[in-house]
């Protein structure tokens, strides 16, 4: 179906339709803005459209609610192969959220005394902690992003409490490797000034000035450049989507990096959720229960389940129930031993099975290797292979929530390619029988 000729609104119930819940206002408001929705009617057929969109909602960070920065979506960046697994929401009663909440501001405070962090604030930020709106002018700056805290000292610019935005970028000039210059446009003091990133073998073109020129190599040699995006910060927007910048060596916000980066490792925690600590002092949100469902192909679907220590094991089970419920086709009820036997028993030797008597034979041969298990007729024998090998090898459906599109298309087809084979391998033998 061409979905060229969709409205904006007939692509949001179609996204709706496949999330199976309601996308709010304010979320697809955030699309809109991003000209998200745009882009995805631009494509060619509905389901593009679709997972574009999909795509945006999870990737990009936003759940099916607003959230802020501070409340960032961990379960969509849990370490692992993301073609393979789908991350959902669980559900926590308020006890279990107001101690996270509890346990969040006693490690933040506890935190607020390493002195990646005091550190970072006296030195930059004069030894306070910022509102949002100023974190975010921080963050934003193009000053901050290609000057160092000694430039700005030396032209009397305050770190916190300034605006810059980049007038002019220059890719550098012909036959040159890595040559990147930018105006940036300061207030105060309403002056432009200018950086580069070059090697020190690149001359400047006649005419031009710059104010604060920086490289960092490879080697120790210095004969290898580095790329100036070496260096990613990553934070949360004002919308709550995962943002990066690539500030240069020595500049402000590189600095920041280097402190978030130390703060992250020895904590364990996402670098956004330390941006934002040490930039405001609010406390992240630390999910005391983190679920997965991992879709890998030569192994059936696998719930993960990451829980702080303290959680009540009624909530574990009351979570892992709901994710059941919502992945598994055929049900979770426990099968007879002796069906599960026989199932184990078919599929170790039917290869070798004579084809015109395939369920006869495969009958007398279980009921010789198996005296106190037999069958009466190898009718009854096949039909219970047939009516459990299906729950043995179910295909699984993706979580509701928060589905991941591209596993969806990939994982979810070689899934099922998998059990058609099977089913079309068995289904040919089903009705044959017995020569004379």
């Amino acid at each position: 179906m061409n979905g060229t000729h969709l409205s904006g609104a007939d692509l949001r119930k179609g996204v709706e339709k496949r999330l199976r819940r309601e996308v709010q206002d304010e979320a697809w408001q955030v699309l809109v803005n991003l000209e998200a929705v745009n882009d995805a009617l631009e494509q060619d057929f509905k389901d593009e459209q679709e997972n574009h969109i999909l795509n945006c909602l999870g990737e990009g960070g936003a759940s099916l609610r607003p959230h802020s920065p501070r409340y960032p979506e961990d379960n969509g960046e849990e370490e692992g192969d993301e073609e393979h697994t789908a991350y959902f929401e669980v559900n926590l009663g308020e006890q279990e959220k107001k101690r996270a909440e509890a346990y969040a501001e006693h490690i933040t405070r506890v935190v607020s005394t390493y002195q990646d962090v005091w550190g970072f604030r006296e030195d930059y930020l004069g030894g306070r902690a910022l509102e949002p709106e100023q974190a975010y002018a921080l963050l934003e700056s193009a000053g901050a992003r290609h000057f160092s805290k000694k430039f700005f000292e030396a032209m009397g610019t305050p770190i916190s409490g300034h605006t810059a935005e980049v007038v002019k970028h220059v890719l550098g000039h012909e036959g040159t490797e890595v040559d990147q210059r930018v105006a940036v446009r300061f207030d105060p003091p309403g002056a432009i000034k200018t950086a580069q990133y070059a090697p020190h073998w690149v001359d400047l073109p006649k005419g031009e000035t710059v104010h604060s020129r920086v490289c960092s190599y490879e080697d120790p040699a210095r004969t290898t450049v580095k790329s100036p995006y070496s260096w990613p910060l990553s934070y949360r927007d004002r919308e709550g989507f995962k943002e990066t910048v690539y500030p240069w060596p020595g500049s402000v916000l590189c600095d920041l990096r280097d402190a978030v980066r130390e703060v992250s490792r020895f904590l364990g925690w996402a670098e956004e959720q330390v941006v934002w600590l040490i930039l405001t002092g609010e406390a992240p949100f630390l999910n005391p229960l983190k679920v997965s469902v991992d879709y890998s192909r030569g192994k059936p679907a696998t719930v993960k389940m990451e829980a702080a220590a303290w959680i009540p094991a009624d909530v574990l089970v009351d979570n892992f129930r709901n994710i059941q419920q919502q992945v598994l086709t055929k049900g979770s009820d426990r099968l007879p031993v002796r069906s599960l036997q026989v199932c184990a028993f078919v599929e170790r030797h039917v290869q070798d099975a004579n084809e015109k008597s395939v369920w006869p034979g495969l009958w007398k041969k279980w009921n010789s290797e198996n005296p106190d298990r037999t069958y009466g007729d190898f009718r009854g024998f096949r039909q219970t292979y047939f009516r459990n090998i299906r729950k043995v090898t179910q295909t699984y459906e993706q979580p509701k929530i928060k589905p991941s599109p591209k596993a969806a298309k990939g994982s979810k087809e070689i899934r099922e390619s998998l059990i058609r084979t099977l089913e079309s391998h068995v289904e040919e033998h089903r009705d044959r029988r017995p020569e004379g």
